[in-house]
Formats: C-alpha cells, structure tokens, sequence
C-alpha cells in the first residue's frame, strides 16, 4: 500500500487549485444572507489518507452526478437534480478535509451553515437553502449535536436546548419543495451516527453514506510516507508501531492529531519524529499547555 501510495503521488499534477468558501450570516431574526468568506486552497486527493474504496465511490458518484448528461437525466425523469452524501465517523478522520477535495475536483465552492445558532429558525434555513449560490458544495456538520431523543420516541426528533430548528425545519431544507434543484450538492457530517433520526438519513433524502474510520497501521505508515517520500518502507513501519504503542485513547492516533506531530517537527528529520512520538501522545493528555499546544480531543 505504501508503495503503491508513492507511485501514484509521483504520477500525479501538483496543482493547487482554489475554492470560494460562503458563509450564511443572519441579519436579524427573519432574515439572513450568504457572504462570501474569500478564497481557500483545495487539497489533493493523494494528500488525504483515506480507504482507496471510499474514495473511488465518492469522486465517481459525484463526478457522475457533475455532468451536463446527469441534469438531463434528472429533467427528463421528474426527478431533483440535487445530490447528498453523509459522511461519518470520529473527529479528525478527514471528512472535512474529504469536502476540500471534492471542491477542488468538481471546481465548486463551498457554503457552510452554522446550524446550531440559536437565532437560525426553520424558514431562514429554508431560505439560506433556496437561495444558496450555484455551483456550490453545502455543509452541514455534526448533526447528532442538534438533536435528542425525546421521553417515549425513537430516533433524536427534539431539538436540543439552544437550536432553534427543527428535525422537520433540516428535512424540508433538504428535499421539500422550496428546498431548490439547480444541482446542489449537500455534505452532511455526523461523529455520532446513530444518534441521528431514520427520517434523516432514509434513501432518498440521503444518496450515499460513507464511514471515515479511524486509521489501521498501514494509514499511518502511508502518511509518515507522505511527509518523508525518501526514507525507507521500515521507518514508515517504525512509526506505525511507534503510534499504536504510544496512543492511549482512539482520538490520539487520528490523522488530525498525527498531522500536527509532523507539523511540530516540520524541519526535522524522520527519527526525530518517531524518537518524540511517545512524548506528543504524552502531552496531549496533559491539556492545551501541552508542548504541542493542542488540547486534547480537539480536531482539526
């Protein structure tokens, strides 16, 4: 895996490309609007460890879905030309960094929704939905943070204290009828799966799941690679062992923690990395006045 890894990073075009990211602002309690938060680098996608699977049923679904064939499809047929994906798995695992990604290869921009604001109600959401801008990848993340299970129901229906919208207010933005169908393409993002209702997730309103698990020694061997392309397979495997030995809690061994390991020795050399991986899985679990200067838990 590894090697396959350094063959297609040096087959592939460096390019950096650019994403506009937009940002609904509420104006007062009726209305909002969509304000643009500038512009912001795409990743790659060798840049992003992830299963070569989910990748390939992502980029192809979305990639399909991109295309002047796909909107006649949907014309034709009656159908809503829109398309909505829930990525899910624990903090830090490169959902985030998954839309960055798909920004880049569908060269669309990003709108991103703060849902959990007290003042958003669900006609503001409605219309924040409506009129989002074209071309664009919407997100709404960590969904199981709105809702909960209310005495005597199944699913979590009951807006949590503090969110002013409701599970009814998320399904109508969706896929109801003012929700728009000029090719959206809708993220949503959830650490906690099965928290959330089967009315949200049910097919139809979600066209495909993905589950971003939590790196296997082979990932994190593929990303010491990442960052030191020249030093042998057996430094990669040192590290792994390095990180599985050291990493008390899953949340230590994620890629968002792992990264910031290279980035607190990016003039370093490989040993230097893997001789202080025990000491950053050590400061990590001593708060935010840690050495590596990241509370613990906190993804990136």
């Amino acid at each position: 895996m590894v090697l396959k890894w350094r063959r297609d990073t040096e087959a592939a075009k460096a390019k950096v490309h650019t994403f506009q990211l937009w940002r609904f602002q509420l104006i007062d309690d009726l209305n909002g609007r969509w304000r643009s938060q500038g512009i912001h680098l795409t990743r790659r996608v060798e840049t992003v460890i992830l299963d070569v699977a989910i990748w390939d049923r992502l980029l192809n679904d979305a990639r399909a879905f991109d295309t002047t064939a796909a909107l006649r499809w949907h014309t034709r047929h009656g159908l809503p030309y829109r398309r909505c994906y829930l990525l899910q798995g624990p903090p830090g695992t490169g959902k985030s960094s998954f839309v960055r990604v798909l920004a880049g290869e569908l060269k669309r921009s990003i709108s991103f929704f703060q849902c959990s604001n007290p003042k958003l109600s669900d006609q503001i959401l409605a219309d924040a939905f409506r009129d989002c801008p074209s071309k664009t990848i919407s997100v709404l993340e960590d969904l199981d943070c709105l809702f909960q299970t209310a005495a005597g129901c199944v699913g979590a229906r009951e807006s949590r204290q503090s969110v002013s919208i409701s599970l009814s207010g998320i399904l109508n933005s969706l896929d109801g009828l003012v929700s728009g169908t000029k090719g959206r393409i809708t993220m949503l993002s959830s650490n906690h799966p099965q928290l959330l209702d089967s009315a949200l997730v049910r097919s139809g309103r979600v066209d495909m799941c993905a589950e971003f698990a939590l790196p296997t020694r082979a990932d994190v061997a593929t990303l010491f690679c990442s960052f030191y392309p020249d030093e042998p397979e057996e430094m990669a495997t040192r590290f792994a062992d390095a990180v599985f030995a050291a990493a008390t809690s899953s949340v230590d061994r994620t890629m968002a923690t792992l990264q910031q390991l290279f980035i607190k020795h990016r003039a370093a050399s490989a040993e230097t990395v893997i001789a202080d991986v025990e000491a950053f899985m050590e400061s990590r679990q001593s708060g935010p006045g840690s050495a590596n200067g990241v509370a613990p838990g906190v993804p990136l």
